[in-house]
């Protein structure tokens, strides 16, 4: 989604306050097709969500759940009605994605033992693409090629990314309250009981606040992962006849 600086710090704000609890998804900044026709070169949000349908968001016309940040993105940027993931599971969409393989191509066909699904450095890769055009580029979340801590390969960061925030693997990535959360390939030991999602948004958002004065930003976001599949409390105003009940986006 193709944004103005003012307007895409304004929508970013706006989520902060409306927290996305969506199943896993990867946001990042992008400017493939626009930045060589653009005078300057536009601040693009792109959303990729693990088990997150294009009926189940307001801005293509979802009406059961309520999700004004990205919303406001689609309304002040762009939308595709074309686009298709390169897979129905974690890893290989990601494959895809960084690669621009075809799903029967990509060396990554499901999920399986992470280490053996680290991207060829070799490859040239959507972020790298991106710093050769003068970006810079962060990723925040759920990575799914590798163990994030790890050097080579395994690493974001050997991809042409500069920052990078998020869990040290993707089975990890399934729990809101990991041991550790892993910055720039390091990994910091967490407090019991710490909401790592606040910690990968806090860190997305100051990425992008910050770089949003430059020009050429590339960068990388997520939010908590499969909220919706997983049993949590409902909020005290979630009742139906009188019984608390968790809603969903199927039962309303």
């Amino acid at each position: 989604m193709g944004l103005p600086k003012n307007k895409l710090l304004g929508s970013l704000r706006f989520m902060k306050v409306f927290r996305i609890f969506f199943p896993t998804f990867l946001i990042f900044t992008v400017a493939l097709a626009v930045f060589s026709q653009a005078k300057q070169s536009p601040n693009v949000v792109y959303i990729l969500a693990d088990d997150l349908g294009k009926g189940d968001l307001g801005c293509y016309g979802q009406k059961k759940l309520k999700t004004p940040g990205i919303d406001r993105l689609a309304r002040e940027g762009m939308k595709f009605s074309s686009h298709y993931s390169g897979n129905t599971v974690c890893s290989p969409s990601r494959a895809v994605l960084m690669t621009g393989q075809h799903p029967g191509r990509v060396h990554c066909r499901g999920n399986g033992h992470e280490p053996g699904l680290a991207l060829d450095p070799a490859m040239t890769t959507l972020a790298e693409i991106f710093k050769n055009a003068g970006y810079t580029t962060g990723a925040f979340g759920k990575w799914g090629l590798g163990h994030t801590h790890e050097a080579g390969a395994q690493n974001p960061m050997t991809h042409g990314f500069d920052h990078f925030s998020g869990w040290k693997n993707q089975m990890i990535a399934h729990t809101y309250y990991p041991t550790s959360i892993v910055r720039d390939g390091k990994e910091i030991p967490l407090k019991k009981g710490t909401y790592i999602h606040d910690l990968i948004m806090e860190d997305a958002f100051a990425f992008i606040e910050q770089e949003c004065e430059k020009e050429r930003t590339v960068s990388f976001v997520t939010s908590p992962p499969r909220s919706l599949m997983r049993p949590c409390m409902p909020p005290r105003n979630c009742m139906r006849n009188g019984v608390r009940y968790t809603p969903s986006l199927t039962n309303g």
